[in-house]
């Protein structure tokens, strides 16, 4: 009699699971905006695919310590979805002997050089710049972007972009008090661009 009981008991606690593992799929795209609605609706135990192409956003989600399913994000074909928390760098023009200046609209997180594989060292001053190769600085009232590359060269002798998007391009959030986020796979694409300039200033 107890083990009827205890299998009613284990049967009624598994459809209570299906019922709150009940999820989504959504299929999201650059570009058309898809990505932005599925970022408002999403809950954990949802699968998000990635269709082939490049993105330029960020996954945030709060609260996936307290799911009782996880959270799902992978490339439609693996190896297709790129995520970017970059963009490709303004013209320069020279300011003076080996620092180049432009238009930036907003203080950048980083500047890569991708053909060196170099990340420019952030500098609160001007004369940071001037002292340190493969440097970049941000004169906010001006909105003037001011960088010297790995050997000084002009800018459109490597291949630059900006950082603009901060920290990493997948971010999950938790209490303090929780055991942290669980149960999440990311699978099939790629994240390049993301960084943070409060790391380290210098300068």
């Amino acid at each position: 009699m107890n083990t009827h009981v205890g299998f009613i008991k284990a049967a009624c606690l598994l459809l209570a699971g299906s019922f709150l593992c009940t999820a989504a799929e959504f299929r999201v795209k650059p570009g058309d905006g898809s990505f932005e609605r599925a970022a408002g609706k999403w809950k954990q135990g949802d699968t998000i695919l990635l269709a082939p192409g490049t993105y330029y956003n960020r996954f945030q989600a709060g609260d996936l310590e307290k799911a009782p399913c996880g959270l799902t994000i992978k490339a439609e074909i693996p190896g297709t979805a790129i995520l970017r928390g970059d963009r490709k760098a303004p013209d320069f023009r020279g300011y003076e002997k080996g620092i180049w200046q432009a238009h930036w609209d907003a203080i950048p997180e980083a500047v890569f050089e991708h053909d060196t594989l170099s990340t420019y060292k952030y500098c609160a001053t001007l004369s940071g710049v001037r002292q340190n190769s493969a440097a970049w600085t941000y004169d906010a009232k001006s909105k003037t972007l001011y960088v010297r590359t790995s050997d000084s060269a002009d800018p459109a002798r490597h291949v630059l972009s900006i950082g603009v998007t901060p920290w990493s391009g997948i971010n999950f959030y938790c209490s303090p008090s929780s055991s942290g986020v669980q149960d999440v796979l990311l699978d099939g694409f790629l994240t390049t661009g993301f960084y943070s300039r409060l790391r380290s200033p210098d300068g």
